[in-house]
C-alpha cells in the first residue's frame, strides 16, 4: 500500500509538471509569433527609416562624393540617424538663409513695382504723357517719385499748402539767394526751423545759417542712431577690411559671382595690379571673418564656391547701402538642392548649349513644374528645346538616389516622354544608373515598357 501511494504521488507530480511544461511551450510559441510580428514590423520601419536617412544624406555635399560608392547599409541605424539629423540641420539652416534673402528681395521688388504702377497711372492720366519718348517718360516718373517722397516728409500743414498751390516743391542748388528769400517770405522762421529739423525739407536750399547747422546736426544724430546697432555688431570687422576686401565684397554682392575664376577676372579689370595670390588670400580672410561661406565641389576637378553668410549680407548693406543680389551658388542651391548636383547640371547645360540642335537649354525649371495631377508634378533637371520646338528632358544623376526614389522619378518622366535621358559624371555613375534602370524595369514589367527608350 505504501508503494502504491508513493507511486500515485509521483504520478500526480509528473502530470502537473507535464501540464506546466505544455503550458510554457504554448506561451513560448505565442511569444515567438508575437516577436516575429514585431521583428517584421521593425524590418519595415528600419527599411523606411534608412531610406529617409539616405534621402537626407544625399542632400549633403560632404556625403555626395562623385565616383565613390557609399555603403550606408553597413552603418548602424542609430549612427545613420545621427548623421542624417546633423545633415538635415545644416541643410535647413542654409535653405532658411536663402529664403530669408529671397523674401527680402521679393518685398523690395514688390514695393518698387507698386511705386512704378502708381507713377505710370498718374502719368497716363495726363494727355501729354502719350506723346513722350521713353527717356522723357522715365524722367517724368523719377520726378513724380521724388515729389511723392518729399510730400511724405512734410507736416500735414505744409502738405495742405503744397496741395493748394501756395508752396511749390522745386529742386534748388545749395545757398540759392533767390530761393532763400522766397522761403523767408512763405514760411516764418519758427515753422521753418521745426519742419527742417523734423522733416528734412529741402536741405539743399538752406543757407549756411543757424537753421542749416541745426538741421545738419539733427540729421547726423538720426543717421547715427539708425546705424548704431549695426556698427556695434560689425565695427571691429569693418575696421579690418582692406580696399581689396571691400572690392571683393562689392563684386560678389553686385555681380552675383561665386566661382573664383569669375571673381578674379572681374577684380582684375578694376585693379590690374592685384595678383592671383592676393585675391585668394583676401577671399580666405573673408571666409575666416565669416563674411563669406566657402563650399568645395568636385566635378572632374575641385572648385570653390563663395557666397555671403548672413553677417556678410549685412556688412554689404552697411558698406554700400543696398541689398546684395543672389549669388550663383545660392541660385543653384535653391534650384537643385545642393551645389554638387547643381554645378554638375550647370556644366552639362553649358556643353549642351554648344550643340546646334538646341535653340534653348534651361536649368531653372522649379518655377514652372510639369503638372501630372493634383499634388504631383515633375521638375526636369534640364529642358532642351530643339530647333523645331520639341522639348527634351534630361536628368543629371550622380547615383545617390535610393531605388525607390529613382523608380518614382522614372515613373514621372513617363508622363511626358518615352525617352529617358540620363547624364552621369563618370563611369562609376553609369554603372549605378544602369543597375537602377534594370531594377526599375523588373519592378515595372518589361511588357509595360516596350515603347520606352533608355539613353
Amino acid at each position: 500500500m505504501g508503494s502504491d501511494k508513493s507511486f500515485d504521488t509521483l504520478l500526480n507530480k509528473y502530470n502537473i509538471l507535464l501540464a506546466q511544461t505544455r503550458d510554457l511551450k504554448e506561451q513560448l510559441k505565442n511569444s515567438q509569433e508575437k516577436n516575429q510580428q514585431l521583428l517584421s514590423k521593425f524590418d519595415v520601419v528600419e527599411k523606411n527609416v534608412r531610406e529617409l536617412c539616405e534621402d537626407i544624406l544625399a542632400k549633403d555635399p560632404k556625403e555626395m562624393k562623385l565616383g565613390i560608392e557609399y555603403s550606408w547599409d553597413k552603418i548602424e541605424l542609430l549612427e545613420l540617424i545621427r548623421k542624417s539629423k546633423s545633415a538635415f540641420h545644416v541643410y535647413i539652416s542654409a535653405r532658411k538663409d536663402i529664403l530669408e534673402r529671397m523674401a527680402d528681395l521679393c518685398e523690395e521688388r514688390g514695393n518698387q513695382i507698386e511705386s512704378l504702377k502708381l507713377q505710370i497711372q498718374k502719368l497716363l492720366e495726363e494727355p501729354t504723357a502719350r506723346t513722350l519718348t521713353m527717356e522723357e517718360l522715365e524722367k517724368r516718373c523719377n520726378e513724380v517719385k521724388e515729389k511723392e517722397e518729399m510730400m511724405t516728409k512734410l507736416s500735414p500743414k505744409m502738405q495742405e499748402k503744397v496741395a493748394s498751390g501756395k508752396i511749390e516743391l522745386i529742386e534748388t542748388e545749395a545757398n540759392d539767394p533767390v530761393i532763400n528769400e522766397e522761403m523767408d517770405v512763405v514760411v516764418d522762421a519758427e515753422d521753418m526751423e521745426d519742419e527742417l529739423i523734423r522733416k528734412k525739407l529741402m536741405s539743399s536750399s538752406i543757407p549756411g545759417t543757424d537753421h542749416r547747422r541745426t538741421f545738419q546736426a539733427a540729421k547726423s544724430k538720426r543717421k547715427e542712431r539708425a546705424n548704431k546697432y549695426a556698427l556695434e555688431d560689425y565695427d571691429d570687422t569693418l575696421k579690418q577690411l582692406s580696399d581689396e576686401d571691400k572690392m571683393l565684397i562689392r563684386i560678389i554682392g553686385t555681380k552675383g559671382y561665386s566661382l573664383y575664376s569669375d571673381i578674379y577676372t572681374e577684380i582684375s579689370k578694376e585693379m590690374p595690379e592685384i595678383t592671383n595670390g592676393k585675391t585668394r588670400s583676401s577671399l580666405k580672410f573673408l571666409v575666416g571673418c565669416q563674411i563669406l561661406q566657402e563650399e568645395k565641389v568636385k566635378v572632374k576637378t575641385t572648385v570653390s564656391f563663395f557666397y555671403f553668410s548672413i553677417k556678410g549680407s549685412r556688412i554689404f548693406e552697411i558698406l554700400f547701402q543696398e541689398k546684395p543680389i543672389m549669388s550663383m551658388a545660392e541660385k543653384l542651391i535653391a534650384e537643385h538642392d545642393n551645389l554638387v548636383h547643381g554645378y554638375g547640371i550647370f556644366l552639362t547645360a553649358e556643353i549642351l548649349k554648344e550643340n546646334e540642335r538646341f535653340r534653348n537649354v534651361n536649368i531653372w525649371n522649379r518655377k514652372h513644374p510639369l503638372k501630372i495631377r493634383e499634388g504631383m508634378s515633375y521638375i526636369p533637371d534640364i529642358i532642351c528645346t530643339t530647333l523645331d520646338g520639341k522639348q527634351m528632358y534630361i536628368e543629371y544623376e550622380c547615383g545617390n538616389h535610393t531605388q525607390t526614389n529613382f523608380n518614382g522619378k522614372c515613373n514621372k518622366m513617363l508622363n511626358f516622354t518615352n525617352t529617358l535621358n540620363f547624364i552621369v559624371p563618370n563611369r562609376k555613375g553609369e554603372e549605378i544608373i544602369n543597375s537602377q534602370v534594370r531594377k526599375w524595369i523588373d519592378n515595372k514589367g518589361i511588357e509595360a515598357l516596350n515603347y520606352v527608350k533608355y539613353v
